[in-house]
């Protein structure tokens, strides 16, 4: 990548015919940031990888930095959502904020661009776990899961108790 990052969110997303791309998006040592990477995937008609590319390239900026974000790509992987996460910005003392803001990135025939969803998650939250849940009517379908019918997505706080290994 072209800048180093950590807590960081990404994806895989349709680009063009036969190409896909890696996305990396915010991330950040301390502070959050609002760059996003790309690298182009050659990819069969069955989607199976032909070949990966060699350069990173920059994708279009978030409305605003980023870290410890949840990802989640669609189905039809023509989305990426970006859910939670603290902000690049500070409050009056000092510390970072969490936010309940739910971000999608959307390419198009080679153009791609983020906005940002009328809805929200119920609660602000950050290094949290984001899957795509196909067919949820209810939230008591799934348990232990705060989930949004209308976006089909849910997202999980991660236990106080887990370790990354």
């Amino acid at each position: 990548m072209k800048k180093g990052r950590s807590k960081h969110s990404c994806g895989v997303i349709k680009y063009v015919s036969q190409v896909a791309m890696v996305v990396v998006a915010a991330g950040g040592n301390g502070q959050g940031m609002d760059s996003v990477e790309f690298l182009k995937v050659v990819v069969d008609s069955d989607d199976n990888v032909v070949d990966i590319g060699d350069m990173w390239e920059e994708g279009p900026s978030m409305p605003f930095g980023l870290s410890g974000a949840a990802s989640a790509t669609t189905k039809d992987r023509t989305k990426i959502l970006v859910a939670g996460g603290l902000l690049l910005e500070f409050n009056e003392i000092n510390h970072s904020q969490q936010t309940s803001s739910i971000l999608c990135l959307t390419c198009l025939s080679g153009f791609c661009w983020w906005t940002k969803g009328k809805t929200e998650l119920m609660l602000p939250r950050n290094n949290a776990i984001a899957i795509i849940v196909p067919s949820i009517t209810t939230q008591a379908e799934v348990q232990d899961c705060k989930c949004n019918p209308k976006l089909k997505a849910c997202f999980f706080s991660r236990p106080q108790n887990t370790y990354n290994l």
